[in-house]
């Protein structure tokens, strides 16, 4: 990619001179934005997944004394150098010569190493590396205490990682760490189980593993890769903050090493950034793209750059970088982004301006000009291109948000409203996107104060709507508050009893929600209820009742616990609870429901004695009213063998305002008792109509009745 020479030289310049740069951020005012810029304003050509630094393992390869003299030392010396020369058949020859040496040589050991690592040069296959494994084995087997096998322990678990074997590469290293090593090898194991750990990503083990090492190690090679790698580790769990203190080291330490690696300072710099240490991130930026113009980082730190001069108030010089990085690396993302922020500045400035912003609006259209510079603004065609661009990308979500921001900037709040929703309606699309998330917190400052005045306001349907503006999981925005719990219960009212479950369930979960914890209970319990799901509302009213016994809310969740057990068929199981029920809330608004339910029940249960006394309570209690209930214990008090009793129940139930079809029943048992009255030798006056019954078919019947009555005592005469 090609740059201007004017453009580079400026640059270098400013890195050049910290003085200067030091001057000109005190020089030039801080502007404060209308609608502050998200957390989440970094270019995307960083990634979560960067890879580790490039820097090797440390390994001096096989150990052997280099003074050593006698048999075959000279031979094994010249091979050595023939290995290191590359001169492998060469090499080969030499080991192979002298391995008719005596076993109890000084020099075999380090042969065997020699060889298993010459296998590996002239095989640099997994076939070649197994074998290697066999060869550093035997050494391991008949040298055990010799500084070669402390080696070769490790050196085993190198190989295992290079085949992609990582569990059996932790095994060897964590079988290495068990032993009683040199500090230098122990210290290389742990080095490298942290590597390894970090290849599988388990980053919180391979930090610990690399902060050990840089703790105790006395090779600087391992204490280097060791920073190196934990300063990774931490980058790549978003601890950014904590990585500082570590990037800061290398540069202070080992700059050489740093300057050489543009992943490190990309990360050095967004981890600065993330701290706002904005100056110095600016100084490491200008190290990165004057050390690396053409590497794919650099065009991101131009990008940073822009961002770290713009959070200093410095907007000229914000502007010149990103124009840099939009010129300069135009097939990149760090030109989407620039082309982003571009607009986004001129958006600011139209924002901030104010009453003056207005004052030239009103001036253009005046003068016949039309509309100010900034009320035509690029802005809005910019975002929608990319955002049409980056549908499947980090920068679209970016875009998405500027063109919502951009229309409630501009007085349409409800065209930003729906843009926004677009946005977080992305969560979860994109991995690691931090604007859905923006989004929502945004849109939750927007309609929290409409939702709570329409709760207040009791508009059920309205509060629900708004709730669901939020986008993607609204929940998250309202967790553990008291609103969250009346959205909850709108949802229930109207019959939305699913979402109804799932908002009660996140309120259970959130300790925040403790002070209305009770309420959060009864209502989820009601809600599977509705849902037609008894055991889980079951569940639910019995985990009320051990956990809040002396609640006055308990009469209702006992009531509640009743039913859910009869739709269970749990009959046995209400009975007990509406017993224990009517004892300790005799006074209660639901003991008229109760008393009748349990009537009810016990009937069911064929224990008749038992349910005609609770409907007898009712009665009593001016309970009993209903026709059909007044008929069902009417009834019972015949099959009791009390008909007297059950007639004035029949009675009363023909003055309660029965039905047609319950008026009828009861003046049938009626007159079918009287009948039976005649016939076992009362008076015949006692068959006469009853004044208060009026209904002609009911004289008739008694009548035909009354006949037949007689006729039957006739035929028994005969």
């Amino acid at each position: 990619m090609r740059m201007s020479t004017s453009c580079v030289w400026l640059i270098v310049c400013v890195l050049a001179h910290g003085s200067a740069l030091q001057i000109a951020f005190a020089a030039e005012p801080r502007k404060t934005q209308a609608i502050p810029s998200p957390t989440h304003a970094m270019p995307p050509q960083v990634s979560s997944e960067t890879p580790p630094p490039r820097i090797a393992l440390p390994d001096d390869g096989p150990r052997y004394d280099r003074t050593a003299e006698g048999p075959g030392a000279l031979q094994f010396q010249e091979a050595v150098k023939a290995l290191a020369r590359g001169q492998y058949a060469v090499a080969r020859s030499g080991f192979d010569a002298l391995a008719a040496l005596d076993s109890t040589s000084t020099l075999i050991p380090p042969l065997k190493a020699f060889m298993a690592e010459l296998t590996l040069l002239e095989d640099p296959t997994d076939h070649g590396r197994r074998e290697a494994i066999t060869q550093y084995r035997s050494i391991i087997g008949a040298y055990s205490k010799n500084p070669n096998a402390f080696r070769a322990y490790w050196r085993v678990g190198d190989l295992y990682t290079d085949m992609g074997w990582y569990q059996e590469a932790i095994v060897s290293y964590q079988y290495a760490l068990s032993l009683d090593l040199p500090h230098h090898d122990a210290d290389r194991s742990l080095l490298a189980l942290g590597v390894t750990l970090g290849k599988l990503g388990r980053w919180t083990e391979a930090e610990r593993a690399f902060e050990t090492v840089r703790e105790r190690a006395m090779d600087d090679r391992l204490v280097v890769r060791a920073t190196f790698d934990q300063a990774n580790a931490l980058y790549v769990q978003k601890r950014k903050r904590d990585a500082v203190p570590l990037y800061d080291i290398l540069y202070r330490r080992w700059p050489n090493l740093l300057k050489q690696n543009p992943d490190v300072l990309q990360q050095y710099g967004d981890a600065l950034f993330e701290a706002q240490e904005l100056k110095r991130a600016c100084e490491i930026d200008l190290l990165l793209y004057n050390l690396f113009p053409s590497h794919r980082h650099a065009g991101t730190a131009l990008v940073r750059l822009g961002d770290s001069h713009g959070r200093l108030g410095l907007g000229t010089k914000a502007e010149f970088f990103y124009t840099a990085a939009r010129t300069q690396y135009a097939d990149m993302a760090a030109a989407v982004v620039a082309r982003i922020r571009l607009a986004r500045q001129e958006q600011d400035i139209a924002a901030s301006a104010g009453e003056s912003f207005l004052q030239k609006k009103v001036e253009g259209m005046i003068q016949g000009r039309g509309l100010s510079y900034l009320d035509a603004s690029t802005g809005e065609e910019i975002y929608k291109i990319i955002a049409h661009e980056h549908q499947d990308d980090i920068l679209g979500s970016e875009a998405l948000y500027y063109l919502a921001e951009h229309y409630e900037l501009r007085g349409n709040p409800v065209r930003g409203i729906k843009v926004y929703q677009d946005v977080t309606r992305r969560s979860g699309v994109i991995p690691d996107d931090p604007w859905p998330q923006t989004a929502g917190l945004h849109l939750n400052s927007l309609l929290k104060p409409q939702l709570e005045m329409a709760l207040r306001d009791k508009k059920d349907v309205l509060a629900v709507m708004l709730f669901h503006s939020h986008g993607h999981a609204p929940e998250q925005y309202y967790i553990g508050t008291r609103t969250l719990l009346e959205v909850a219960d709108r949802h229930r009212r109207l019959g939305f009893s699913t979402e109804a479950v799932h908002l009660y369930q996140t309120l259970v979960k959130n300790r925040k929600a403790t002070a209305f914890h009770e309420e959060v209970l009864l209502g989820l319990g009601e809600s599977y209820l509705d849902q037609l799901d008894p055991a889980a509302a079951r569940n639910v009213f019995e985990s009320f009742r051990l956990q809040y016994p002396q609640s006055p809310r308990s009469p209702l969740v006992s009531r509640q616990l009743t039913t859910a057990m009869l739709e269970q068929g749990d009959r046995r199981g209400a009975i007990r609870v509406m017993r224990h029920w009517t004892k300790i809330y005799p006074r209660d608004a639901s003991q008229g429901w109760i008393s009748l339910t349990l009537a009810r029940t016990l009937l069911e249960e064929q224990k008749r004695e038992e349910a005609a006394a609770a409907f007898e309570n009712a009665l009593r209690n001016n309970i009993l009213r209903a026709p059909q209930d007044l008929l069902v214990y009417a009834d019972l008090l015949l099959q009791l063998n009390q008909p007297e009793r059950a007639m004035d129940l029949y009675r009363l139930v023909l003055k309660s305002g029965p039905d047609s079809a319950e008026a009828e029943w009861a003046r049938v048992q009626i007159m079918l008792n009287l009948g039976a009255k005649n016939h076992t030798g009362a008076q015949t006056s006692a068959m006469a109509p009853d004044a208060e019954f009026t209904d002609p078919l009911f004289h008739r019947a008694a009548g035909a009745m009354q006949t037949g009555f007689q006729g039957a005592k006739a035929n028994e005469g005969e």
